[in-house]
C-alpha cells in the first residue's frame, strides 16, 4: 500500500487524503501499527504532510529544501541544551536526559520520539487515554525506587517515604492512607560547582551536608539512566532503547541498529529501532536494557551471572559471554560456572526456557501503572505466582465472564481457560498456548504429585502448608547471586556528566565490589509476611576525597579511613552508612529471584541435617546471623559480616530500607532452626 501511493506522480497529500507526503521519501518503512491502523505519519510524529519529494533526488539541493520543509526544524537551542555531551550530528537528542528532555522545544521532540511522556498525550494517548494517564507516573517512568532506599540507609531521610524521582510527579487523586504510595515526587538534582563552593566556603562541611551532596550526586551520576523519561546512554551494545511508551514498545536490536525497510534510515548505525513497528511481544533481552543492574533480573531470567569481581572470583573453567555487552567489555558475564561437568549451575528461569517472556507475566498495572505513585516496584507490582497457578488447595479460577485477576485486580488477558479445564497462557513472544500447571491438582488424590512435593507443599496434619509462610519462589529457584560489598569513590578533583541535568557536576563517582556468591541463600521477612529469599543491597561504603579549588587539600580523604593494605602502607577504605541507630547499614531487602525452577530446593537449604555445631552454625546464617565468610573491612579497620543482619541475641544490626521487611520473627526462627531432615531428603 504504502508503496503504491509513493510510487504516484499525481498522489495528493496530507490532512484528508490518504496518506502523507513523508512516504515519498520513506519508501519502504514499516507501518508502525502494522494491520492495525494505517495511521499516518502526521498524526504522531507533526511536521508537513503536504510536503512530497516529487522527483527530487537525494543529494540534491531540492531534495534538502523539501526534506526541511516536511520535516519539524532542529530547535535553536539544541547546541546550548546539548551542553557538556559528547558530539554528535547536528539535532541528535538520542541520549538526552530528563532536564535536557524538558528544555527542548516539545514539537521536535515530538517529531523525533511521539511517546515521550511529555507529548505522548497528543499522541498515543489520542488513542491510548487510559495507558498515557497513569504511566508518568509508573515506577518505571519516575525511578523512585532507586533513590530513598539509598538515601534512607545513609541517613539522608528519615523514614522510608520517598521524596525524589527522576521527574517531578504528582497523583492529584492520591489517597495518602494508601501503603507504599506518596502523593507527589520532586526531581532528585545534584550538586552545581557554585553550591559545592558554597558549602565549602567555611571549611569541609558537617558530615550529613557532606553526604547529602555525596549521595545526590551519586545517584544522578550512576543510578539515574533507567527509567522512561529520559534516554538510556544509548552508547554500548545492549544499551539501546527509546523513551516514554517506545521504551518498551519499540524493540531495539542489541547494537541499536535498524534493519527494516526505509531507505533513509543508515544500516550499521546506532541509534535506531530494529524495525518502525510497535508491539506487545517485548524480548526479555530488549527489558534487559534497563535491567541487567539493579537486582539483575534482566540477566538472572537468561541464565546469565553477573561478574566484574577480579581474577580470585573468576572460574577458571567458566563460560564467559564473549562479547561488550552494557558497558562491559567481553568476559564480564558468565553462562556457566563450569563447562567440564554435565549440569549448568546458572540456568535460565524455566519460564524462559519454556518460552516465556518478561511480557507474559509482567502486563496492565505492572508495567504502565496506574496512576498511583508508588514507592517501589514492591508495591506496584500486581503478579505473584499463585495468581497463574493457583494455590496448593485452590485451582486458579476465572471470573464468571472467563477473565483471570491478579490478587491486586490486574486483568491477565494472557490466561484462559481451555474446555478440559486447563489453564493456558497464550504467549506473547511465541503465540504458542502454554499449559500453566496447577498445584492443587497435583496435590489431589490420584494427582500425581510426588512425594517430595507432597512433603513440601501439601498440608500436614494440622492443616498448615509451607506456602502458608513462604513464597513460591524461596523454594523454586535454581540459584541465588549475592553480590558482596559496594565500594563507593566520590572525588571532587574531577567532574562526571550526570544523569538528570546532561551537564557536567562536581565529583567522579567509581564503584566497585568485593565479592560474590552463589552457594548461600537467606530468609527474611517479606511485604506479605511471609518468608522470602533475601538479598544484601547496597551494602555502601563511601569514600570522598577533596579538591583544592573547594579549599581542602588536594585528594584529602574527608570521608573514610586509612587501612593496613598489608604491605607495609595504608589505603583508603569507605565509610559505612551509620543512621537510625545502626553503625553499619548493609541494605538487605527481599528479592524475587526470577530464576524459577521446577523442582524445589532440598529441605537441608532451610533445614539442619544433623545436630552437630557446623549444621547449627550453616542454618544460623541462612537466618540472618552470619557465615564469617564474607567479612568487610570498615573505614575504622574492624570487620563486618557481608551476609549478617542479627547479632548473637537476635537484634538487627542494620536497618530494613522497605516496609513491612525485616528478620524473621523469633518464633519462626527458632522454629525453622529445630528442624533437622535427612541430607538425601529433596
Amino acid at each position: 500500500m504504502l508503496a503504491m501511493l509513493s510510487s504516484s506522480g499525481c498522489q495528493k497529500y496530507g490532512p484528508g487524503h490518504d496518506a502523507d507526503g513523508c512516504v515519498t521519501c520513506h519508501e519502504g518503512i514499516e507501518q508502525a501499527h502494522g494491520p492495525i491502523a494505517e495511521t499516518r505519519c502526521s498524526v504522531c510524529h507533526g511536521g508537513d504532510p503536504t510536503i512530497a519529494r516529487r522527483g527530487a533526488a537525494p543529494g540534491t539541493a531540492l531534495y534538502d529544501q523539501r526534506k526541511a520543509e516536511a520535516h519539524v526544524p532542529i530547535p535553536s537551542n539544541w547546541a546550548e541544551v546539548r551542553g557538556d555531551l559528547p558530539p554528535s550530528p547536528e539535532g541528535f537528542i538520542r541520549d538526552f536526559v530528563p532536564n535536557q528532555l524538558d528544555a527542548i522545544d516539545p514539537s521536535y521532540l515530538q517529531f523525533i520520539n511521539p511517546s515521550d511522556t511529555r507529548v505522548v498525550e497528543g499522541t498515543c494517548g489520542i488513542c491510548h487515554p487510559s495507558h498515557v494517564a497513569t504511566m508518568p507516573n509508573s515506577v518505571m517512568a519516575t525511578n523512585v525506587g532507586h533513590y530513598y532506599p539509598t538515601l534512607f540507609l545513609a541517613g539522608q531521610q528519615e523514614d522510608r517515604t520517598p521524596i525524589y524521582g527522576s521527574v517531578p510527579a504528582v497523583d492529584p487523586d492520591c489517597d495518602p492512607t494508601l501503603e507504599g504510595t506518596v502523593c507527589s515526587l520532586e526531581p532528585l538534582e545534584p550538586y552545581l560547582h557554585d553550591e559545592v563552593e558554597a558549602l565549602f566556603a567555611d571549611g569541609v562541611p558537617e558530615d550529613d551536608e557532606l553526604l547529602r551532596l555525596t549521595y545526590h550526586s551519586y545517584l544522578s551520576k550512576k543510578c539515574a539512566s533507567c527509567h522512561q523519561s529520559g534516554f538510556n546512554r544509548n552508547n554500548s551494545p545492549g544499551l539501546y532503547r527509546s523513551t516514554g511508551c517506545a521504551s518498551c514498545h519499540f524493540v531495539y536490536d542489541k547494537l541499536g541498529i535498524y534493519e527494516g525497510g526505509d531507505p533513509t534510515i543508515p544500516k550499521g548505525v546506532p541509534v535506531h529501532p530494529k524495525r518502525h513497528e510497535i508491539t506487545t511481544a517485548i524480548p526479555a533481552e530488549h527489558c534487559a536494557s534497563c535491567h541487567f543492574q539493579g537486582g539483575r533480573i534482566g540477566l538472572l531470567y537468561r541464565g546469565i551471572r553477573e561478574g566484574g569481581f577480579g581474577d580470585a572470583y573468576t572460574p577458571p573453567n567458566a563460560e564467559p559471554v564473549p562479547e561488550t555487552l552494557y558497558g562491559h567489555a567481553p568476559g564480564f558475564y558468565f553462562n556457566d560456572e563450569d563447562t567440564t561437568n554435565d549440569f549448568d549451575e546458572t540456568p535460565p528461569d524455566v519460564h524462559f526456557q519454556k518460552g516465556l517472556q518478561c511480557v507474559d507475566c509482567h502486563v496492565g498495572r505492572d508495567v504502565h501503572g496506574d496512576g498511583r505513585i508508588y514507592g517501589t516496584s514492591k508495591f506496584q507490582v500486581s503478579i505473584r505466582c499463585e495468581d497463574c497457578h493457583g494455590t496448593v488447595r485452590e485451582r486458579a479460577t476465572p471470573d464468571e465472564s472467563g477473565a483471570f485477576w491478579s490478587y491486586k485486580g490486574n486483568h491477565l488477558k494472557q490466561l484462559h481457560q481451555a474446555a478440559d479445564g486447563s489453564i493456558v497462557l497464550t504467549g506473547r513472544m511465541d503465540g504458542a498456548e502454554h499449559i500453566v500447571p496447577q498445584p492443587a491438582d497435583l496435590l489431589a488424590e490420584g494427582g500425581g504429585g510426588s512425594a517430595a512435593m507432597h512433603r513440601a507443599m501439601g498440608e500436614d496434619v494440622h492443616g498448615w502448608s509451607h506456602t502458608d509462610d513462604l513464597t513460591c519462589d524461596s523454594c523454586h529457584n535454581s540459584f541465588v547471586q549475592y553480590c558482596i560489598g559496594c565500594h563507593v569513590t566520590y572525588d571532587l578533583r574531577l567532574d562526571e556528566i550526570d544523569f538528570q541535568l546532561g551537564t557536567a557536576t562536581p565529583g567522579l563517582t567509581r564503584g566497585s565490589r568485593t565479592a560474590y556468591t552463589l552457594d548461600h541463600m537467606m530468609l527474611a521477612t517479606a511485604p506479605d509476611g511471609r518468608a522470602q529469599v533475601v538479598h544484601p543491597s547496597q551494602q555502601v561504603q563511601m569514600s570522598v576525597f577533596g579538591d583544592a579549588d573547594y579549599g581542602t587539600g588536594e585528594g584529602e580523604l574527608l570521608h573514610g579511613g586509612m587501612v593496613d593494605d598489608g604491605e607495609g602502607g595504608t589505603r583508603p577504605v569507605g565509610k559505612f552508612r551509620e543512621a537510625h541507630g545502626f553503625a553499619a547499614n548493609l541494605g538487605f531487602a527481599p528479592m524475587f529471584q526470577h530464576t524459577t525452577s521446577r523442582a524445589g530446593r532440598p529441605c537441608s537449604t532451610c533445614h539442619r541435617r544433623d545436630d552437630s555445631p557446623e549444621e547449627t552454625s550453616r542454618i544460623r546464617g541462612v537466618y540472618g546471623f552470619g557465615t564469617g565468610e564474607f567479612m568487610l573491612q570498615g573505614h575504622d579497620g574492624n570487620y563486618v559480616d557481608g551476609l549478617r543482619f542479627l547479632d548473637d541475641d537476635g537484634n538487627s544490626t542494620t536497618a530494613w530500607p522497605h516496609a513491612g521487611t525485616g528478620p524473621l520473627s523469633e518464633e519462626v526462627r527458632t522454629r525453622a532452626m529445630g528442624v533437622v531432615v535427612e541430607d538425601s531428603q529433596p
